[in-house]
């Protein structure tokens, strides 16, 4: 009895193992869908669309521009989209169920994202939520009714809308290459140049004579060492280069809060600060009066065509450096 309780139980224990083994293979050896590879350099028009916003770039010779009016896009931005867009990867079915508002695919929650090679469209998905791992993405591919894995962790890469995707730059220089910076405040005007520093020391007319007269010295020899620039206001004493060091570094990349529904730069007045700088190029920046409800500093610049805006983090920043070039602490 033992023996045939033995026998029937290892063949259970068998068939059970077989069915497992099968049950297994057959969820491992689904087929995901083919995902054919786009070169991204093909790409040429994206569209992102969710139930509360809709925006769409194109390229243009190697620039991404947003939507009618064409406005220039951030290119880190659309890289990091090229870049999944490309990449885009299928790890595991999720769900066969159609039960989408638990991935955030419902038609409230999820992002579609398509994009074009000319007239080809060559991705066409939808972006649900982010996996508890934050390894995955759960996506639904065209007209395909299934949730599946993809890689990465993407979703907040096509988040946006025309506003975040914007490129916010303000201005953009090598402050290496500034000779010359002018201030308007109001009433008052300041101009520092990049010169030679004065000499102090009075020389007597034996001592130029002798200076002048005698043969200038091989390059490296002592006495050779050429004076260093500093910069000097206009009255030829030394301005504090700190300063002038720090507004340039922080106008070297500076990069705008948002910008006007207006996109008119003349509808702007009563300027408050008009910074000009002069060298290999010339830039301007003119930040002008806020008003009481507003937060935010409205202003223009010769890089940019549409007028923005400065947070009053940055221009409380920009001011300090103005104001001890001016030589007060009293804002206007």
């Amino acid at each position: 009895m033992k023996v045939k309780e033995f026998i029937v139980l290892a063949v259970v224990i068998i068939l059970l193992g077989t069915y497992l083994f099968l049950r297994n293979s057959d969820r491992s050896q689904y087929e995901l869908p083919s995902v054919s590879s786009v070169k991204t350099e093909e790409i040429s028009r994206i569209e992102i669309a969710s139930s509360e916003n809709k925006v769409e770039m194109t390229r243009s010779d190697d620039q991404w521009q947003i939507g009618d009016k064409q406005y220039p896009a951030d290119e880190i931005k659309i890289k990091n989209m090229l870049k999944e867009l490309d990449g885009l990867k299928l790890t595991a079915l999720v769900s066969e169920a159609k039960a989408y508002a638990r991935y955030d695919l419902s038609d409230e929650k999820k992002i579609s994202v398509k994009a074009w090679a000319g007239d080809r469209l060559v991705r066409n998905m939808d972006i649900g939520k982010t996996a508890d791992t934050y390894q995955h993405t759960f996506v639904r591919l065209g007209d395909d009714p299934n949730v599946y894995h993809a890689r990465n962790n993407f979703r907040r890469t096509f988040e946006q809308t025309t506003d975040t995707l914007r490129d916010k730059t303000a201005l953009s220089f090598d402050s290496d290459t500034i000779k010359e910076v002018r201030i308007s405040s109001g009433d008052n005007d300041l101009t520092l140049t990049l010169g030679e520093a004065p000499n102090e020391t009075p020389v007597s007319e034996a001592e130029a004579q002798e200076t002048s007269a005698a043969p200038p010295s091989p390059e490296g020899a002592p006495g050779a060492e050429e004076s260093k620039p500093v910069w000097l206001a206009e009255d030829g004493k030394p301005a504090p280069a700190d300063a002038i060091q720090r507004l340039l570094s922080q106008l070297a990349h500076l990069t705008c809060d948002g910008y006007l529904e207006e996109d008119r730069k003349e509808d702007l007045v009563h300027p408050i600060r008009t910074i000009i700088l002069k060298g290999d190029q010339s830039f301007s920046l003119t930040i002008f009066e806020k008003q009481e409800s507003e937060t935010s500093y409205p202003a223009t610049s010769s890089q940019n065509k549409y007028p923005f805006t400065l947070s009053d983090s940055t221009w409380t920043r920009l001011n300090e450096s103005l104001d001890t070039l001016f030589g007060t602490e009293e804002k206007p």
